[in-house]
């Protein structure tokens, strides 16, 4: 069976998530209608690409209602080496853009309002600087006359909320200290000096641990992050089981033998409860598995 899963096995290519994506908010445009895009200097980035490089590739057909903003797009004469990838949004209603799906890496930001058919360009490029980049676009100055074309005439700044990374990270290192401290006493290492150990081994373990974490969720999104967890927290186990086996006998009550292999079953079951802990603290903290808010 085995040799013939592999003789008759074919390849299949699969698409998994999470997707970095590039996410903008605007202020300033309430009470107007635009559509919004992103000007990449590659001709194609994903499955988006520019019309004039890949004629044969139109991501919309007259049929479709969004056809003629599309013609718009399409027909934009922009900076120079700067391609429209057929991808774009009604920003209307939410006031934020979001290409959740091989956005480009650089790009610049081209806006169209259909009511005064004109456009406005960023005068300048900009880059995704994390796995879920968050810009903020300040368009309360800005004036359009019928029919023209603007460069610059806002700012655009990066928005990401670091303060979700910084609560998860504490919440994280807050409850494996205090469970592993009662699974410790539940085990009977209630010597001052092995709460030191405990204590000691887990700021500097779960510490590294978690600020690995944080950097892994910021640049690579939350797939890798779960798989990195795995492994990390595995190779948490193994340090501190064999720095407690050694350790925690030490100072046992009198007369109580070493029994070094118990030391070895508490690292596991505490860093299992506290392993189920973290990942739950992580699943409901944005940034790491949900999105990251303005």
């Amino acid at each position: 069976m085995v040799l013939a899963v592999l003789l008759l096995s074919t390849g299949i290519s699969a698409d998994m998530g999470p997707k970095a994506s590039t996410r903008i908010r605007f202020e300033g445009l309430e009470g107007q209608r635009y559509m919004a895009t992103l000007l990449s200097p590659e001709p194609f980035c994903g499955p988006y690409t520019a019309l004039e490089e890949f004629p044969d590739n139109p991501r919309y057909t007259p049929e479709d209602p969004e056809y003629p903003i599309w013609e718009k797009f399409v027909a934009f004469e922009g900076p120079d080496g700067w391609y429209f990838l057929q991808y774009f949004q009604d920003c209307t209603e939410t006031s934020s853009f979001t290409w959740g799906y091989f956005p480009p890496a650089r790009f610049k930001l081209l806006l169209y309002f259909p009511e005064q058919d004109a456009f406005v360009v960023s005068a300048e490029s900009y880059e995704r600087y994390a796995f879920d980049s968050l810009f903020t676009a300040d368009l309360h100055d800005l004036s359009l006359s019928p029919g023209e074309t603007k460069i610059g005439e806002f700012s655009m700044q990066r928005s990401y909320c670091y303060l979700w990374q910084i609560v998860s990270f504490f919440c994280r290192m807050a409850a494996t200290i205090a469970i592993e401290l009662v699974v410790a006493v539940l085990f009977c290492y209630r010597a001052r000096q092995q709460i030191r150990i405990v204590l000691a081994a887990n700021l500097v373990t779960q510490g590294i641990l978690n600020l690995l974490l944080n950097l892994t969720a910021y640049h690579a999104g939350g797939l890798l992050l779960m798989v990195e967890y795995v492994l990390l927290e595995f190779l948490v186990f193994l340090l501190e089981a064999t720095a407690y086996a050694f350790l925690l006998p030490r100072y046992r009550p009198a007369g109580e033998p070493a029994r070094r292999w118990l030391a070895v079953i508490y690292a596991l079951v505490a860093n299992g409860v506290s392993f189920a802990a973290g990942a739950a603290i992580l699943i409901v903290t944005p940034g790491f598995l949900l999105p990251v808010p303005f």
